[in-house]
C-alpha cells in the first residue's frame, strides 16, 4: 500500500501549461526540467525564437520565465497571446501604397514598442525625467485603447480602425503640450520616437515580452504567413537594437516548427541557426534510460515526493510485448512532454496495486489512447479537414482493421464515405507531420524500419510506401 500511495503522490503535471501555471505553479518552478539549459539560452543569449512541436514545452518555458520574475524585483515580463489576432486589421495599421513587406515590420515595431513603454511604467530603475514622459505617453495610449490589457489584438483592432489617430510625441523630441493628433501615416516616425524614449529611460531591469499562442493559428489563410514572417524579422531587429544599446529588454517568440517553415522571409535559416532553440525531445527508445522525457518524469517525481528515484522502480520487472517498460511507454508517445506526462498520469489513475503490472499498464494505455491521444491528433487536423469529415475520418481508416496499410486502401475507404472531393493526400501529409502516422521502409537486407516526423524533422510523407498507424492510436481504434 505504501508503494501505491508513493506513486499516487507524484504529480506528473497536466496536459496544459496554463493549467499548471494557474493551479499548481510549483510544477513550473521546482518541477520544471531545464532541458539542455534552454532557460539560459533564451534569457541570457541573443536567441529569441523557441521552436517546438505542439506539446513540446514552449508555453512551460514561457511561464517558467514569468515565475522567475516573481522572486526578482528587477525582472518584468508580459505574456501575450497571438492566437486571435485580426490579420485584416493588422494590414491596415500602416496605411499608404507601400508593399506589405515594407509596412508589416513597421507595424510590428510600433505595437511591440508600445508594449515595452507600457511595461517600463512600473520599472523604478528608469531615469526620473524619462519616467514623467513615460507616464504621459502611456496615459495617451490608455485613452486610445492601446494599453491596459495583455491582449495584443486589442492594440491591433484599435489601430486598424478607419480614422484611427493618436496624439503622440513629435518624433525625436517629445512634447505633450500641444495635444495634437498625429495621423496614422506618421507611424514610422512614431517608432523612432518610441525608441528614443526607451533609450532615455535607460532601465537597469530585465524585461521579457513573451509571444505565445502560435500553436492555434494554422487554420487561417491569406496574409497570415507574411504577417508572422514580418513579426520574426522585426523582433530580431528590435532585440538587436536593445542589445546594442545595453538594454536588457527582450522579445521572445514561442513557435511551432511547422509554422516556422511556412512563414515568409528570406532570412529564416539564419534565424533558425543563430537565434533559435529547438525543443527536440526525441531519443532512441532502445536507450530509454537516457531519454530526457524519462529525466523529466523523474525530476517531477522528486519534486513531488522529495525523494530521488527512478519511476521504473514502481513497475513490475519484465517485458511488455517484447520490450522493456520504458521502451514500450516511449513508443506510445511522439516524444513530447505532454504525451509522456498524460500517459504516466493515465497509468497512475488505473493503478490499484504494486508493482504496476501489465494489466494496469494496458488499462492506462487504453485510457490514454481514447481520452487523450486520438482527440489530440484530431485537434491538430482542425482547419485542414472539414469538420463533418474529421469526426468520421479515423473510423473509416480503422475499418481496414490493420495497423499497417497502403495509401490507396485508405483513400478508397475515405472516398467511398465522403466522395472524391477531398485532398486525401494533403490530409495524410498533415497526419504525418503531427506524428499520427509514419511510413514503413525496408533496407537492403530486407529489414523493416519506420520513418516518423518526430524522429526526423526533414522527413516527408510518402504515399507510395506502406503506412503505419502510431501506437498511441491503436487502442482507440481497436487495432490492439
Amino acid at each position: 500500500m505504501e508503494r501505491i500511495n508513493k506513486f499516487k503522490e507524484i504529480n506528473f503535471g497536466f496536459a496544459s501549461a496554463e493549467k499548471e501555471f494557474e493551479e499548481l505553479p510549483s510544477l513550473l518552478t521546482d518541477g520544471f526540467f531545464d532541458m539542455k539549459g534552454m532557460v539560459h539560452e533564451i534569457t541570457e543569449t541573443s536567441k529569441f525564437v523557441c521552436l517546438g512541436d505542439k506539446g513540446s514545452g514552449k508555453t512551460s518555458l514561457g511561464r517558467h520565465i514569468s515565475l522567475m520574475g516573481k522572486s526578482d524585483p528587477m525582472q518584468f515580463d508580459r505574456q501575450l497571446l497571438l492566437e486571435d489576432i485580426s490579420y485584416t486589421a493588422f494590414s491596415k495599421i500602416v496605411r499608404g501604397k507601400d508593399e506589405p513587406e515594407a509596412k508589416y515590420p513597421t507595424a510590428w515595431s510600433w505595437i511591440l514598442l508600445i508594449v515595452v513603454l507600457d511595461m517600463l511604467r512600473g520599472d523604478h530603475s528608469i531615469d526620473a525625467e524619462a519616467s514623467v514622459e513615460l507616464n504621459r505617453i502611456n496615459d495617451i495610449f490608455a485613452g486610445a485603447g492601446l494599453v491596459g490589457s495583455d491582449n495584443i489584438n486589442k492594440i491591433i483592432l484599435s489601430a486598424g480602425k478607419k480614422g484611427f489617430s493618436v496624439g503622440v510625441p513629435q518624433y525625436a523630441q517629445i512634447s505633450y503640450e500641444s495635444g495634437g493628433r498625429s495621423e496614422i501615416y506618421d507611424i514610422p516616425n512614431h517608432v523612432e520616437s518610441f525608441k528614443s524614449l526607451i533609450l532615455r529611460a535607460n532601465t537597469k531591469a530585465k524585461h521579457f515580452i513573451i509571444l505565445d499562442g502560435l500553436d492555434d493559428i494554422l487554420t487561417k489563410r491569406g496574409r497570415q504567413y507574411d504577417v508572422l514572417g514580418a513579426l520574426i524579422f522585426e523582433t530580431q531587429r528590435l532585440n538587436g537594437f536593445f542589445r546594442e544599446n545595453g538594454l536588457k529588454i527582450k522579445i521572445v517568440i514561442l513557435c511551432r516548427q511547422d509554422l516556422f517553415t511556412r512563414v515568409s522571409g528570406a532570412n529564416k535559416n539564419k534565424i533558425r541557426q543563430n537565434f533559435s532553440i529547438v525543443l527536440d525531445w526525441y531519443h532512441d527508445p532502445n536507450s530509454p534510460g537516457r531519454s530526457m522525457l524519462v529525466e523529466l518524469a523523474n525530476h517531477r517525481a522528486k519534486a513531488s515526493t522529495g525523494e530521488g528515484s527512478d519511476i521504473l522502480e514502481y513497475f513490475q520487472k519484465g517485458l511488455i510485448d517484447g520490450k522493456r517498460v520504458y521502451h514500450y511507454l516511449l513508443d506510445l508517445t511522439r516524444h513530447r512532454p505532454r504525451d509522456f506526462i498524460v500517459l504516466l498520469s493515465s497509468i497512475q489513475e488505473m493503478m490499484h496495486k504494486s508493482p504496476i503490472d501489465r494489466t494496469q499498464i494496458l488499462s492506462g494505455v487504453r485510457k490514454y489512447s481514447q481520452d487523450y491521444f486520438l482527440p489530440e491528433v484530431m485537434d491538430e487536423l482542425y482547419g485542414f479537414v472539414p469538420q463533418d469529415v474529421l469526426s468520421d475520418l479515423f473510423g473509416e481508416v480503422s475499418k481496414l482493421k490493420r495497423r499497417e496499410f497502403q495509401f490507396f486502401e485508405a483513400k478508397s475507404k475515405i472516398e467511398s464515405r465522403f466522395g472524391d472531393g477531398l485532398d486525401i493526400e494533403g490530409i495524410f501529409n498533415v497526419l504525418y507531420d503531427c506524428g499520427a502516422i509514419g511510413n514503413t521502409y525496408k533496407d537492403h537486407r530486407n529489414n523493416k524500419y519506420y520513418s516518423f516526423k518526430f524522429r526526423n524533422q526533414a522527413s516527408k510523407f510518402n504515399s507510395s510506401e506502406s503506412i503505419m498507424m502510431h501506437r498511441g492510436l491503436w487502442k482507440a481504434l481497436n487495432l490492439a
